[in-house]
C-alpha cells in the first residue's frame, strides 16, 4: 500500500485517463440556450460514458474486479451501507418531491457515488496499488492547472473577466484541494524518490489551483486539508518520513507566500487573502448573500422537518421558503438579495441535505463524521508512530472537502467534485482497514449472489448517462428553437425540448418570450406562469408575466401576479413600482400611492429611475438622472437585466437573465 505504483498494471489502462479528462469536461464549451435551467448534465454525461464502457467491458472480459471476494471489516461495511441506503432513501424522495425528475438525477448520482466508492476499494485491495486512483486525479489537476495558468496569462482586463473566472475555476478548486493532500501523502509514502517528487509536484500543482481560482473557500479549506497532512506526519508518522515532510511544509509555505504577495503586488490580480479579508471585495456581497441563503434554508427546514422536500429540490422549492420568511422577517435588509437570479443551491451542502432529507439527511450526516472522527482518532491513538502518509493524505483531502462544502454551492452538487471525494474516501476506508486486527472475508452473502449483484453497477451508471443524455438534448432543442426563423419551426423545437425534460424551465421562458414578441399574449402568460412555477421565479419574469395579462387587457391577473412577487422580494424597487403603475392603470388611487412610497422608502432615487424609465421611456429617465438629479440613470437601475424590456420595448428576455 505504500508503493504507490505497485500492483497489477493491467488495471492501468487508458480507463484512469479518460475518466481523469471526463472530470474537467465542464472545461469544453458547448452551445446553449439563453437560460440554462438548474439540473447539469455536462459533467454527469461525460463521466457516466466512460463509467458504462469501462464496467461492460469489465463484465465482458470476467476482470477479477467483479469475481475476486475482498477482505472487509465491520466498520467498512457500515460506511458502504450507510451510502448506499442514503442513495436508496434519495431514490424514495421521489414519491413526494414535487420536481421528481430533479429527484430522480438526485438519487442516481448518490448511486454511481456508491457504486464509485465500493469497486474504487475493491478495485485497491485487489490491485494493490493506488495507481488507477490517482491516475485521474493527476489527469484532471494538470488539464486544469494549464487551462488556468493560460487564461491568467491571455485576459486582456481582469476587472473585466474576474467574474466568469471565479465561477469557472472555484468548482475545480474544490476538487484540487480534495485531491491535492491525497498526492502529497502518496509522494511523502513513495520510496522512489524521483516519483516522489513528480507527485508531489502535482500535489504543489493541486494547491496552486485553489490559491489561484481566488476562491476563498477552496483557499480555506486547503489549508485544513494540507495542514493534516503535514500536522498529523510530524505528530504521529514514521520518524524516518519527517525529515522529508518538514523539507516538503517549507517549499509548500514559500509557495504559498509568494502567490499571495505576488499576485498583490506584481499583478492586477488580487490574492485569496485580499477576498478573505475583504480589501478586494469591500461590499462582501457573496458572503452576505451565503448568509441570507442560510437563513432561508433553516426555514424550509423547518417547515420540512421530517421528510425534507426532495432530492435537488432545494433550488425550486427555495422561493416558498423565502417567501414565509419574509413574512416573519420583513425588516431583514437582506430580503433584498437575489431578485433577479436564481437561488439554485443552499451554498451549504449540511443544510440543503438537511432541508431537503429532513431528519434522515441529518442522521446520516452525523453517522458518517463520527464514523471518520472515530476511526481517524482512533489510528492515530492506537499507531502513534506508523501512521501512513497515504492515510493521513486521504482523511486530509476529505476533511478539505467537508470544509469547502459548508459554503460552496458545489460540494457532490457538481458531479466532478463527488466523484473526487469518493475516489478519495476508497482510499482512506482501506488504509483504515489496513490497520484493523479483525479483518474478514464478505460473507453475509454467498460469493455467487454477491458476483451478480456487483453486475448491476452497470445500471445507475446507464440510467445517469441517459438522463444526462435526455436533460442535454433538451436544452439542444431550446437553443434551436431560440434560433428559428419562423413561429411553427421555433413551436415545434420547444415542445420537443419540454416532452424531454417537462421541468426545464428555460424551455417554458424561451417558448413564452416568442410567444409573447408574436402577440399571443394568452399563451405567454400560461408558459411564463409555467416557468416561475419550475423553478425561475425572479422579479424578471414576474413583471413579463404581469405585462403579459396587461396586454391581455387582464389587469386583476397582473396585479395578483405582482402582488405575489412582492411577497416574495418585499424590498424589491422595481417590483413595487410595477405594481404601483398596474394599480394606477386600474383606478386604484390609493393602494398605487401607498406602493410608490414603500418603494421611495426603500431607495428614493431607484424609485424615481423605474417610475420615469416605465412611464416615459429610457431617454427621458436619463435626461431626469443628469438635469434634475434626483432619480438613478437607466445604466444604473436594479436589476439591471429588467431595463431591457422597457429599451426594446418588448416581453420577452432581450439578453440572458443570470
Amino acid at each position: 500500500m505504500e508503493n504507490v505504483s505497485s500492483g497489477n498494471r493491467r488495471y492501468l489502462e487508458v480507463f484512469p485517463v479518460f475518466l481523469g479528462l471526463a472530470l474537467v469536461s465542464l472545461m469544453i464549451p458547448v452551445p446553449r440556450p439563453s437560460f440554462v435551467p438548474s439540473m447539469p448534465w455536462k459533467a454527469e454525461f461525460a463521466i457516466s460514458t466512460v463509467l458504462v464502457i469501462v464496467s461492460l467491458v469489465l463484465l465482458i472480459r470476467k476482470r477479477p474486479l467483479f469475481i475476486e471476494s475482498v477482505k472487509t471489516t465491520e466498520l467498512q461495511r457500515v460506511m458502504f451501507g450507510a451510502v448506499l441506503a442514503f442513495a436508496l432513501y434519495s431514490a424514495l424522495s421521489i414519491a413526494w418531491a414535487e420536481f421528481p425528475i430533479a429527484a430522480t438525477h438526485h438519487a442516481l448520482v448518490w448511486l454511481c457515488y456508491f457504486c464509485i466508492l465500493y469497486f474504487a476499494f475493491r478495485w485497491i485491495s485487489i490491485s494493490g496499488s493506488l495507481r488507477a486512483v490517482l491516475c485521474p486525479l493527476i489527469v484532471a489537476t494538470v488539464a486544469v492547472f494549464a487551462l488556468c495558468i493560460f487564461d491568467l496569462l491571455t485576459f486582456e482586463s481582469f476587472a473585466a473577466f474576474e467574474g466568469a473566472y471565479r465561477i469557472r475555476y472555484a468548482r475545480f478548486g474544490e476538487m484540487a484541494v480534495t485531491a491535492g493532500p491525497l498526492m502529497l501523502g502518496c509522494a511523502l509514502a513513495d520510496t522512489n524518490q524521483r516519483r516522489a517528487v513528480l507527485i508531489g509536484v502535482f500535489a504543489a500543482a493541486a494547491w496552486l489551483i485553489a490559491m489561484l481560482s481566488l476562491s476563498k473557500a477552496a483557499f480555506v479549506s486547503g489549508s485544513a486539508g494540507f495542514l493534516l497532512v503535514f500536522t498529523g506526519i510530524l505528530l504521529f508518522g514514521r520518524r524516518a518520513s519527517r525529515v522529508r515532510t518538514i523539507a516538503t511544509l517549507a517549499i509548500f509555505a514559500a509557495i504559498t507566500i509568494s502567490v499571495q504577495f505576488g499576485t498583490a503586488y506584481l499583478t492586477a490580480i488580487p490574492s485569496t487573502t485580499e477576498y478573505i479579508s475583504g480589501s478586494a471585495d469591500p461590499t462582501r456581497s457573496t458572503s452576505t448573500m451565503r448568509i441570507f441563503t442560510w437563513k432561508v434554508a433553516v426555514e424550509m427546514i423547518r417547515n420540512n422537518p421530517f421528510l425534507g422536500v426532495g432530492g435537488d429540490n432545494f433550488g425550486v422549492r427555495f422561493n416558498e421558503a423565502r417567501q414565509r420568511y419574509a413574512a416573519s422577517h420583513p425588516e431583514d435588509a437582506d430580503l433584498a438579495i437575489a431578485e433577479d437570479y436564481l437561488v439554485q443551491r443552499a451554498h451549504n451542502e449540511y443544510l440543503q441535505i438537511a432541508a431537503e432529507f429532513g431528519i434522515i439527511g441529518v442522521l446520516f450526516m452525523l453517522a458518517c463524521s463520527l464514523w471518520f472522527a472515530a476511526v481517524l482518532a482512533k489510528a492515530l491513538w492506537n499507531r502513534k508512530g506508523r501512521i501512513s502518509p497515504i492515510m493521513l493524505g486521504s482523511a486530509g483531502g476529505l476533511v478539505a472537502f467537508a470544509v469547502s462544502s459548508a459554503f460552496t454551492s458545489f460540494s457532490f452538487r457538481a458531479f466532478q467534485n463527488g466523484v473526487v471525494f469518493f475516489l478519495v474516501l476508497a482510499v482512506f476506508i482501506r488504509s483504515i482497514g489496513m490497520l484493523g486486527r479483525s479483518v474478514q472475508r464478505t460473507n453475509f452473502l454467498s460469493e455467487s449472489f454477491a458476483a451478480r449483484l456487483q453486475k448491476l453497477a452497470v445500471v445507475p451508471f446507464a440510467a445517469l448517462f441517459l438522463l444526462s443524455l435526455v436533460s442535454g438534448a433538451s436544452q439542444y432543442y431550446v437553443l434551436l428553437g431560440e434560433k428559428a426563423r419562423s413561429a411553427t419551426e421555433a413551436e415545434a423545437y420547444f415542445h420537443t425540448a419540454i416532452g424531454l425534460d417537462p421541468e426545464n424551465t428555460g424551455a417554458y421562458l424561451a417558448y413564452a418570450g416568442r410567444t409573447g414578441r408574436g402577440g399571443e399574449n394568452q399563451r405567454a402568460a400560461a408558459l411564463f406562469r409555467k416557468a416561475i412555477d419550475t423553478g425561475l421565479g425572479v422579479t424578471v419574469t414576474y413583471s413579463m408575466l404581469s405585462k403579459a395579462y396587461e396586454l391581455d387587457g387582464d389587469l386583476e391577473n397582473a396585479e395578483l401576479t405582482l402582488a405575489e412577487a412582492i411577497s416574495i422580494f418585499p424590498r424589491s424597487v422595481f417590483m413595487r413600482v410595477r405594481y404601483a403603475l398596474v394599480l394606477e392603470a386600474s383606478g386604484k388611487a390609493d393602494s398605487s400611492l401607498k406602493q410608490f412610497e414603500a418603494a421611495r422608502a426603500i431607495d428614493a432615487r431607484q424609485a424615481n429611475g423605474w417610475e420615469t424609465l416605465i412611464r416615459e421611456g429610457m431617454l427621458k429617465a436619463h435626461l431626469r438622472a443628469k438635469d434634475v438629479g434626483d432619480s438613478t440613470p437607466p445604466a444604473d437601475l436594479l436589476p439591471n437585466n429588467a431595463i431591457y424590456a422597457y429599451a426594446d420595448e418588448q416581453i420577452g428576455p432581450a439578453s440572458r437573465l443570470p
